[in-house]
């Protein structure tokens, strides 16, 4: 029980850390993203800042000349409540003409300025072994000989990200716990339904009752479509179980009465002191073997049709599938039945026109279910009746049908007629086995049987072949 218990509450662990970590990994690729995203939009911002800066001192410089430019660079370091920057201006051999700095960045090394000749349009990176954040410098050529350089800080940009950086973290921690929690409560209400139907094979195992049924929530989901199933399946093994046991039983008692008359015979065979003569004994054993044998054929007989039964019900009963005529094998057959039905005067006919193509199917045991639907036609006739066989072939599929006036069949005994030893009170002698084979025989054809009957007037029943079955 505690097993069960423990099995259960790791797999709902395992499916909280696998919904927290598929979470988690698509929030950091997000964040990764926006992050990406906020600094590329602020560096361009910044560089955009600088090249303004940059256009508007080439601009003064072409118009005034150096001297203007470093009085103009003064006052807006002087009255500029923007962030700092830095101007150089360098010759063409990059040494430094001007340079303006703020007094805070006396830290950073402008003579490395010097050590890279300036791309204009391009950006420099200068770092800072005592700040922790780094100056960005644009260039730009004002004549052929002197070039200008305007650098301002990523601190502001370095502190935004910080805060953002720091925010989001604390932000995805958060959200990882809570779809870490939401996970928990998700697995263990989408397992539910499998937790449910362990339970139940667990019992069924233990116990080995399937009567018992899972309890159908009325909004079943994708999981809860098993319960159903698992249902479904129970109910069709259960009634499969009565239908063994009840045929288990039939068969026991059906065979109990030929094997008792068997072995009576058998022992009366063998007894010798009640014949006087040796030709008397002589016909007496011939007789009783004679009956011996009559009901060895009739336990035979039973047998190999639910053997039959069971492997067409099962789907491994063989086929020896060829073409041939029905109405000629249904012929061969009535000729068989023509004189058990003149001793009652029954006439057994078949239709004209009579369907005339061929059937790809197993002739033979298409000759045993249509023998077993006349048998029983002639066998529940009236006397002085008839028997109409008809062959017809409809929207791609093969109708055979057998028409007799005879008792019919009450409403209450039509369903139970094709189960396996079933005998309606009218049965005569039967073993209860000739319709259930039929249908199974129609069944293994990928076909289907049919039947209409009503009392005293009579009963119709239908083979149904699949014409598509043709080579």
């Amino acid at each position: 029980m505690f097993s069960g218990r423990n099995n259960r509450f790791k797999a709902d662990l395992k499916f909280s850390v696998i919904f927290g970590s598929v979470f988690w990994i698509s929030a950091l690729i997000i964040y990764l993203f926006v992050f990406i995203y906020i600094f590329s939009t602020l560096r361009q911002e910044a560089r955009s800042g600088i090249q303004v800066r940059l256009l508007g001192y080439w601009a003064i410089d072409q118009s005034g000349g150096h001297g203007v430019l470093k009085d103009s660079i003064d006052v807006d370091v002087l009255l500029s409540g923007e962030a700092p920057f830095f101007v150089r201006i360098s010759d063409d051999f990059n040494n430094t003409v001007l340079l303006t700095v703020p007094a805070n960045w006396e830290s950073f090394d402008f003579r490395k300025l010097e050590e890279k000749s300036p791309v204009a349009g391009g950006f420099i990176t200068l770092r800072s072994p005592q700040l922790d954040y780094v100056l960005e410098v644009g260039n730009i050529s004002i004549t052929e000989n002197y070039t200008l350089q305007v650098g301002m800080s990523d601190e502001n940009r370095q502190q935004i990200m910080s805060l953002l950086s720091g925010s989001l973290g604390a932000a995805l921690v958060i959200l990882v716990g809570v779809s870490f929690i939401i996970g928990f409560i998700v697995s263990h209400r989408f397992l539910l339904p499998v937790r449910r139907l362990e339970k139940a094979v667990a019992e069924v195992i233990e116990t080995g009752k399937i009567e018992s049924r899972i309890q159908e929530r009325p909004k079943a989901g994708e999981l809860d479509q098993l319960i159903v199933s698992f249902n479904r399946m129970l109910s069709k093994i259960e009634e499969l179980v009565k239908g063994m046991a009840g045929a288990l039983d039939t068969v026991a008692h059906d065979l109990r009465t030929p094997l008792t008359r068997f072995r009576m015979v058998a022992e009366k065979a063998l007894s010798r002191q009640e014949y006087s003569g040796i030709e008397p004994a002589k016909e007496s054993y011939r007789t009783a073997l004679e009956q011996a044998v009559i009901e060895s054929d009739t336990v035979l007989r039973m047998m190999t049709m639910l053997m039959d039964i069971s492997e067409a019900e099962t789907g491994t009963l063989k086929l020896n599938k060829t073409e041939f005529s029905p109405i000629e094998k249904i012929r061969e057959v009535v000729d068989v039945y023509l004189l058990i039905a003149e001793d009652r005067n029954i006439s057994i006919t078949i239709e004209e026109p009579a369907w005339t193509g061929v059937l790809s199917a197993d002739p033979d045991r298409f000759r045993q279910a249509a023998g077993n639907l006349i048998d029983n036609a002639v066998k529940y006739g009236r006397d002085n009746g008839s028997v109409i066989i008809s062959v017809s072939s409809t929207e791609g599929e093969l109708t055979v049908s057998f028409r007799d006036d005879g008792e019919g069949i009450s409403e209450a005994d039509l369903p139970e007629i094709w189960k396996r030893l079933y005998r309606g009170k009218s049965s005569k002698d039967g073993l209860g086995l000739g319709l259930s084979l039929v249908n199974a025989i129609v069944m293994a054809h990928q076909g289907r049987v049919e039947v209409e009957s009503r009392l005293e007037e009579g009963s119709v029943f239908r083979m149904i072949f699949p014409l598509s079955l043709q080579c």
